[in-house]
């Protein structure tokens, strides 16, 4: 067996345990984050965009922005295991001198388009490159990951606002519902976030499904929409570490060694692949 994913189940897998490593190793936040947006940037990565490792610059790519730029480790891992830059890399994240920071940058990271972290940014970004390739006639695509909390910031609305009125049918965004931001649950920082009927509202095509679910996100993410799409993606914080899951500690908090760190481990070995290696066993050999 390798570690090499096969599917978007292996790489989802991988960008979890990846996840717990990376930011157990380095004290990092975010973890839940990652955890819930793991199966989408996995769908994405493995079976809908049109990218080449070999050709991180290819003019018909596909374009991915990460607007919860906090969720770095996730993405981090995905870009490692589909080659476009090495495994080891992922060793030094948040260490001092490395590449890759505990928010999105894509200074000397192949693969990534544009640094994110400051919320609110990366919709706009994706309406100019959506805007672009209509002009230009291109077929290629731009998908753009947002949190619930983020869709909070006025700018994300001022992008879905163009995106509508312009018909930018070459950009979807995915909204990591996971019903938790930083300080509090979304409904409770923000009230009547109607999201769905905010973006229907503005001129988008919606639809709504479980994000943990591969072939939901597979068949929502490359159904044909006239208008631009979102895909409300509802989702579980933490998940699946069941002592992680819909806990808002774990917005910040990274798994500490012993119980955290050790309990996290198991319940992944638990769900592994069967005919995926795991990267870390070595590490795993005390479990």
């Amino acid at each position: 067996m390798n570690s090499t994913p096969k599917n978007s189940i292996d790489l989802a897998w991988l960008i979890r345990r990846d996840s717990i490593e990376m930011t157990h190793v380095s004290g990092a936040s975010h973890i839940g984050s990652d955890l819930s947006a793991a199966d989408a940037i996995a769908v994405l990565y493995f079976d809908v965009m049109k990218i080449d490792p070999k050709k991180p610059e290819d003019p018909n790519r596909d374009i991915f922005l990460m607007g919860k730029g906090h969720a770095s480790a996730a993405l981090y891992s995905a870009l490692a295991n589909r080659g476009f830059f090495s495994r080891e890399r992922l060793k030094t994240f948040y260490q001092n001198g490395s590449t890759l920071s505990g928010h999105v940058t894509k200074h000397n990271n192949p693969g990534i388009e544009f640094s994110t972290g400051s919320l609110g940014h990366a919709l706009g970004v994706g309406v100019g490159f959506a805007y672009a390739f209509k002009q230009d006639q291109k077929d290629n695509h731009v998908y753009v990951l947002l949190g619930d909390g983020e869709c909070q910031e006025g700018s994300v609305y001022e992008a879905l606002a163009e995106a509508g009125r312009d018909q930018l049918n070459h950009l979807v965004a995915l909204v990591d519902c996971n019903r938790q931001q930083g300080l509090g649950d979304t409904k409770d920082v923000y009230a009547s976030m109607d999201l769905k009927a905010r973006f229907e509202s503005l001129g988008w095509d919606v639809l709504s499904l479980n994000g943990h679910d591969h072939t939901e996100l597979k068949k929502a993410l490359t159904s044909k929409h006239e208008k631009p799409l979102i895909v409300i993606s509802n989702t579980i914080k933490g998940y699946p570490i069941s002592f992680m899951e819909n806990n808002l500690l774990w917005h910040y908090r990274f798994p500490h060694p012993g119980e955290e760190y050790d309990g996290a481990r198991k319940e992944l070995l638990a769900i592994k692949p069967k005919d995926l290696a795991n990267p870390y066993e070595e590490e795993d050999k005390d479990l």
